[in-house]
């Protein structure tokens, strides 16, 4: 791992000057004396003519010239602002906006502490401005959308765009709902995504910069070609190349031509999309923003990638490298280093590419983004296969199969504590509705005694009364429990299912094997483990809904093809786990077969993407076993059984995919011998101490070859 970039000196410096300058702009007494102040610290902060005006629309032009700035450099955005917001009076009507527009600048580098802190601050400050505690929540939404969980940011997200009223600017409403349309993008809830940005692109047009515009434009383009209007995307992405030509701004079109390249990946025209790519560089360069620059030279090397150019590559993510480092852009920088590790595998110089990878995985875990560092495993595992290093595929395949538990471990966690929240929240509302009543009863108890006291002769009555209170508080009580015992018993379900599927999930058969090895007693059964092939290509170019869609499909084919008795669970992302009882060594593969049948025998149909309504061919790779395995029958723990069908069905992967290899025999006296087996099933298969039966899953020719080609090209 590089070290991190040193501080800049100028950057320190400016920083200081500025401080300065707001310290004279605070003291300056005469409108002269505060003029002068200011133009003193536009010139140290490079704001230039922006600023110069000193009548009341300076400061929201000062906003705005902020929040463009931010969009070509957000780094010397961010300092812009807090040097701007130190020379803003604590009731000044821009303070609160200003911090705002920074600490969503701030979020959007992965500063999440720094704009956590910001949002807190800003929320402090709604005693002097009423704006603050709705642009708080914005704030920490916006925080919440890169930490996760998704939809808890989309809440929040949610609930801050209900408060943010014309009284709040423009700009900082546009950013909101385009940061909101993101998250539903990312959580696959297209349709609510392209209202979003629609509603953006009316919020720009009704008097926005015409960079705005088109920004808005190019966002709209890009949510419909995710909900599979692509056609359409190209048409309004048009719009928004107009727009820019004719502000004649390079910055705008610089984000056309990303947004153009990203919707021309779908077709699979890897000419257009590296011009598109190339014309995103030239016009970043001439817009001065280094972030468009860097982002645009790294996608270019990814293409180069894609097209087994390995030298081409190579030679664009050295160029980007020094760019993203000057820019702090970490994940740039780790794409970079990773692409060189890439190219090298591919290019057979095995020793330097891993290297280069282990820089890159690095920098990921050092920025503490699982998810990217989980991705960035399973493509080098992908590279490494494609070059033949299999032994160095596989122990990389299982560094991702660890990570991506830990992911999915995680992510339970987080749902879990969500349905908990919700839970909570629900309870709490009984036990309020609970608290009433009994108080409305205590009320009605004093009453009576109030009459007893008054009226003695209403003694009776009232002793009636109060028996009848008494009772009926305890039959509330008792129904209180009673919900709250169906409540604990739906959140233990809920945390045993998987939401998407509604099959059980790696929670529920965790708890089911620890029942059925209580006493460390080693497994019998069946273990069949299935990945669907090629599925994060589903994801990338068809979009999430169609992948989504597919694992619906595929989990209610997986479904009909067991018997009674037979349990499917989801065991994480595109991976389903089958256990079944005791059976005959040669049972798992006639049931693997029946398994390749029924995922891959008949084309998935959805309405989600104009390819699947048409048919897509799905196809998976299995590995399984039948435990305990003859003819040395060592006793096995499940997960020692899960660890050993996981390595078959990545030798499946790695020998073409849509192919189940069943472990039929194992030659190994105890469980160093079997971990050794373990590390290099294939050379143990050679030397005949495991014996693999394969079985390959139906032949097909997809229903359109062309469009299926495209959507499955290789690459990133």
């Amino acid at each position: 791992m590089p070290p991190a970039p040193a501080p800049e000196r100028g950057a320190g410096v400016v920083q200081g000057r500025a401080a300065r300058a707001a310290m004279t702009l605070r003291r300056a007494g005469s409108a002269l004396q505060r003029l002068t102040a200011r133009l003193a610290l536009a010139l140290v902060i490079g704001l230039g003519a922006a600023v110069v005006d000193a009548h009341a629309e300076e400061p929201a032009s000062m906003l705005a010239s902020l929040d463009r700035a931010a969009w070509a450099n957000t780094k010397s955005a961010s300092s812009r602002l807090a040097a701007w917001v130190q020379t803003l009076a604590p009731n000044d009507p821009q303070r609160v906006p200003a911090m705002a527009l920074r600490a969503l600048v701030l979020a959007s580098r992965n500063e999440t502490e720094a704009a956590a802190r910001l949002a807190d601050e800003i929320h402090a400050a709604s005693g002097l401005d009423p704006r603050a505690t709705v642009l708080a929540q914005l704030v920490r939404g916006a925080v919440t959308a890169r930490t996760g969980p998704l939809t808890r940011a989309d809440r929040m997200l949610s609930e801050a765009l209900i408060g943010l009223g014309d009284d709040v600017p423009q700009l900082l409403r546009w950013r909101g709902k385009r940061l909101l349309a993101w998250v539903k993008q990312e959580t696959g809830q297209f349709d609510q995504a392209v209202r979003l940005q629609q509603e953006a692109l009316r919020l720009a047009d009704q008097g926005g910069p015409l960079w705005h515009r088109a920004q808005s434009r190019s966002d709209l383009a890009y949510a419909l070609h995710l909900g599979g209007q692509t056609e359409r995307g190209m048409e309004i992405n048009q719009e928004a190349m107009a727009l820019a030509d004719q502000a004649d701004d390079s910055l705008a079109r610089t984000t056309v031509y990303n947004t153009l390249s990203l919707l021309l990946d779908s077709k699979g025209d890897l000419e257009a999309q590296r011009q598109a790519m190339e014309r995103m560089i030239e016009e970043a360069r001439r817009a001065g923003s280094k972030d468009d620059e860097v982002l645009g030279i790294a996608n270019l090397s990814d293409l180069y990638l894609k097209k087994a150019d390995y030298p081409t590559a190579i030679r664009l993510a050295r160029q980007a490298l020094p760019l993203a480092r000057e820019a702090g852009d970490v994940g740039t920088e780790a794409v970079a280093v990773g692409n060189i590790g890439l190219a090298l595998i591919s290019m057979h110089q095995l020793k330097e590419g891993l290297a280069h990878v282990r820089q890159a995985l690095s920098i990921e875990e050092a920025q503490g983004t699982l998810t990217t560092r989980a991705g960035t495993l399973h493509e080098t595992a992908e590279y490494l296969e494609r070059a033949g290093y299999i032994a160095e595929a596989v122990a990389m395949h299982r560094e991702h199969r660890k990570l991506a538990e830990q992911l999915y471990d995680r992510d339970r966690q987080r749902a879990m504590l969500e349905v908990q929240e919700g839970f909570d929240t629900e309870r709490r509302a009984k036990e309020l509705a609970l608290l009433q009543g009994e108080n409305r009863l205590k009320a009605t108890a004093l009453e009576r005694r109030t009459l007893v006291e008054r009226l003695w002769i209403a003694g009776a009555v009232t002793a009636v009364l109060v028996l009848s209170a008494a009772i009926l508080l305890i039959r509330r009580l008792r129904q209180h429990n009673r919900l709250l015992h169906e409540g604990n018993a739906r959140l233990r379900t809920q945390a045993e299912l998987d939401p998407l599927t509604h099959l059980p999930n790696r929670h529920h058969l965790q708890r089911v094997m620890q029942e059925r090895t209580q006493e460390h007693l080693p497994f019998e059964g069946s273990l069949l483990l299935v990945d669907l092939d090629h599925f994060k290509r589903i994801n990338d170019h068809l979009g999430h809904a169609a992948g989504d869609a597919v694992l619906v499909e595929v989990a209610s084919r997986l479904r009909s093809a067991l018997r009674d008795g037979d349990m499917v669970c989801r065991w994480g992302g595109e991976e389903f786990l089958v256990l079944t009882g005791p059976a005959t060594a040669e049972q798992p593969l006639v049931l693997a077969q029946r398994l390749l049948q029924a995922i891959g025998g008949t084309p998935v149909t959805t309405g989600h993407s104009s390819l699947l309504a048409h048919g897509f061919t799905v196809t998976a790779s299995i590995g399984c076993a039948s435990f305990p395995i003859e003819p040395s029958r060592l006793p096995l723990s499940w997960e020692q059984a899960l660890g050993l069908v996981d390595t078959a069905l990545y030798l499946a992967k790695a020998h073409g995919r849509n192919l189940a290899y069943d472990i039929r025999q194992l030659h190994a006296a105890d469980v160093p011998s079997l971990a050794e087996i373990s590390r290099s099933l294939e050379a143990a298969w050679d030397e005949g101490r495991v014996q693999l039966v394969g079985s390959r899953g139906p032949a097909h020719v997809p229903p359109d070859p062309d469009v299926q080609a495209a959507a499955m090209e290789p690459g990133r």
